[in-house]
């Protein structure tokens, strides 16, 4: 149920974050190709590192134990959008947030209790398929901004040795703001900041984009 209100509350941002005032006159007309596609790669962004592993290891009881190294791979993100409005635009799109790995040392007083820190502490390694609401504002005939949101469908991983290997499917939140220019008709470049709500956590990939839109 709160994930079914946290959607809700989404999508009512969504449609209205983008109202924004401007004095610049620009084109609201639709283009004559309503799709559009892109394709990113970028970097995940994480809140955790091994000081505050250990910390928590050491506050259980478990100091004999340490993690280091802990690390996150490259992401991407690839999607397809419909623009059913001069300012609306429906998206599927799958995003992989990058794998995250660590190394542990030590030994292990409780291994119950040390899984469970681990599995708490340790960094998300999440991918999936979402479906979002696109609002959007152009700022020039070039030039626009951006926010999404919607559910999001993935699978996340945690792994930190034998200690602490996770998998768990659902369904979350996705958030994400960005800017996109279009350099010419069909083809532009963009950047955007993409939040997965999983696992009542946080996982954040910054992403650069091509974007390409059919004539």
């Amino acid at each position: 149920m709160k994930k079914i209100y946290l959607l809700l509350i989404a999508g009512s941002a969504a449609t209205t974050s983008c109202h924004v005032f401007s004095e610049t006159e620009v084109s609201t007309e639709l283009p004559q190709n309503p799709w559009q596609f892109s394709l990113g790669a970028g970097w995940p962004l994480t809140d955790t590192d091994a000081s505050a592993v250990n910390h928590a290891l050491r506050q259980a009881g478990e100091s004999q134990l340490r993690v280091s190294d802990i690390s996150q791979r490259p992401g991407f993100s690839l999607w397809a959008g419909y623009q059913w409005s001069a300012h609306y635009r429906l998206e599927a799109g799958y995003l992989n947030f990058g794998p995250a790995s660590g190394h542990l040392s030590g030994f292990v007083n409780n291994p119950q209790t040390a899984s469970q820190i681990l599995t708490d502490q340790f960094p998300l390694s999440a991918q999936g398929i979402a479906f979002t609401i696109k609002p959007s504002y152009n700022l020039s005939d070039s030039l626009s901004v951006y926010a999404r949101g919607g559910p999001f469908f993935n699978k996340s991983e945690i792994s930190a040795g034998q200690l602490a290997e996770k998998t768990v499917r659902g369904m979350d939140l996705l958030l994400g703001v960005g800017a996109q220019w279009m350099f010419s008709q069909s083809w532009g470049i963009g950047m955007d900041w993409n939040r997965g709500l999983i696992e009542s956590r946080q996982t954040d990939l910054i992403t650069f984009n091509i974007v390409y839109m059919p004539e």
